[in-house]
């Protein structure tokens, strides 16, 4: 079969072949049965456990109220914590119940951006024979494909996707940074849509500093830059602009509210405060620390597995070569570098530190955007021929379907070992309620992808005093030395 010829281009390739489809649905089921052994054998774990004694002190709303005053003004992600919290205590399930629902909405929110990038691509009558062929299974596909990509390329798996309090703030505010960027893409009018929209960016704003400064310049300088060449006053793009502005607003007042929280200045005053200029230069550091030490864990998987927007960039080229592809390509990278520079240059300011691993997903995802921009733009330049072009759908989906079938056969024993540890030190306190001496605890078995709850041999260790606190113990506890 030619993949050059006079009948209009088609993703057909991904529906007819039939190995291709095999495997990747094949990696898509691994990544399921994966995600949900993970969810099943996740348990609280390091910070949880403050958030647990908060709740059992004060109640949902109280205890977010309490901690936006003394320590996280974070109060999206906390209210979120604590309402997952609440759950855990009424059902064993419910972190696997949480974890599903991170799933679907996160697959949810990458259709819905997918879908509405892909209808504003395709405008010629050409193109419009792509998106009839761009149907609805391979939609899903396509979109559980990329969430199993945002997973295996997070630079700290166990902290980002699985440590609740961690998730509630990092997973859900980029979760949330997708779901809105649908809405804003979104070529038909829904009440609905704008609700959900509206309330994504205000999640953002109240949840992550670093996600929410970002969302608001971006969101500010596409709307200067459409006002000032006027597209934003004709029919077609006015739409996105005004969603934009009303995604500014919210995301700007919610974020307010999380800047002047009194918590943040009890924070502020574990670290020294340093001028402008000096954060500014020590932010280079930092952001240099990223691209040579942290990005280089995840960066061969997004090489390998990005390589298919090479096939759909060669479809989408037109019959006339673009000069400027160059500097386009300069562009991307020069943006790439700022976005980097300036999601870390608050962390920089309020920690002289390089943000902490499960703060750095939303470098992954820009990293992802970045690499395929990149092969978007190559693929529309490149000369191959019809083999060594479906070897670049090949060769990611069979990579990631062994990868994930492996991950799902290791990690599925070694999680479950680790829950029952877990669960047998969770018997082993209950059994010990009237102690009063200090209790050493079996050290847990390890646990894999998911974050461990490992105490240390310490008990003044800040995180025996979280699981002391949170468990409601009247008595210090401590891991056993091993022999």
């Amino acid at each position: 079969m030619s993949f050059f010829n006079s009948q209009p281009p088609s993703f057909s390739v991904l529906k007819k072949i039939h190995p291709l489809s095999i495997f990747l649905a094949l990696s898509n089921l691994s990544f399921i049965l994966l995600f949900t052994a993970l969810s099943l054998n996740n348990r609280l774990a390091f910070d949880d456990f403050y958030f647990l004694a908060n709740l059992n002190d004060h109640g949902i709303l109280q205890g977010t109220i309490f901690e936006y005053n003394n320590w996280s003004t974070r109060w999206a992600s906390v209210f979120l914590n604590s309402l997952v919290l609440a759950l855990t205590k009424k059902t064993s399930y419910g972190l696997l119940m949480f974890g599903i629902v991170n799933f679907l909405l996160l697959s949810l929110s990458v259709f819905l951006l997918m879908t509405n990038l892909f209808h504003r691509l395709t405008k010629t009558k050409q193109n419009a024979y792509m998106l009839d062929k761009f149907n609805l299974w391979l939609r899903v596909n396509l979109s559980v494909f990329t969430v199993s990509l945002l997973f295996i390329t997070t630079i700290k798996i166990d902290e980002t996707w699985f440590l609740l309090c961690s998730s509630c703030t990092y997973l859900w505010s980029n979760m949330m940074l997708i779901l809105g960027a649908a809405w804003i893409l979104n070529q038909k009018q829904s009440t609905l849509m704008s609700v959900i929209g509206c309330l994504a960016f205000i999640y953002i704003g109240g949840s992550s500093g670093p996600v929410a400064i970002i969302s608001i310049l971006s969101l500010l300088l596409f709307v200067a830059y459409s006002v000032r060449l006027h597209h934003g006053l004709n029919s077609v793009n006015r739409p996105i602009v005004s969603r934009s502005l009303l995604a500014f607003t919210c995301c700007l007042a919610a974020f307010t509210l999380l800047y002047i929280g009194e918590g943040n200045r009890v924070r502020e005053s574990f670290f020294e405060e340093m001028n402008i200029l000096h954060c500014l230069l020590l932010n280079i550091k930092m952001t240099g620390i990223i691209i040579i030490t942290r990005l280089p864990w995840v960066l061969p998987y997004i090489l390998l597995l990005c390589l298919p927007m090479i096939y759909f960039g060669h479809y989408f080229r037109g019959s006339e070569i673009d000069p400027r592809w160059k500097r386009k390509l300069l562009w991307l990278t020069l943006g790439y570098g700022l976005l980097i520079f300036f999601y870390q240059l608050s962390i920089t300011y309020k920690t002289q530190d390089v943000g902490a691993y499960r703060a750095l997903f939303s470098i992954s995802i820009f990293t992802i955007v970045y690499v395929c921009c990149i092969y978007f733009i190559i693929g529309k330049r490149l000369e191959i021929g019809s083999k060594w072009l479906t070897s670049l759908l090949y060769i990611p989906i069979l990579f990631s379907s062994v990868l994930f079938t492996y991950h799902l056969f290791t990690q599925q024993e070694i999680t479950r070992v680790y829950s029952q540890s877990y669960d047998q030190r969770m018997q082993y306190i209950r059994e010990h309620k009237n102690q009063t001496a200090t209790l050493e605890l079996p050290p847990l078995a390890p646990s894999g992808m998911l974050f461990t709850a490992e105490i240390s041999v310490d008990t003044s260790n800040f995180v025996n005093q979280h699981f002391k606190k949170g468990m409601g113990l009247s008595y210090p506890v401590a891991v056993k030395m091993e022999d």
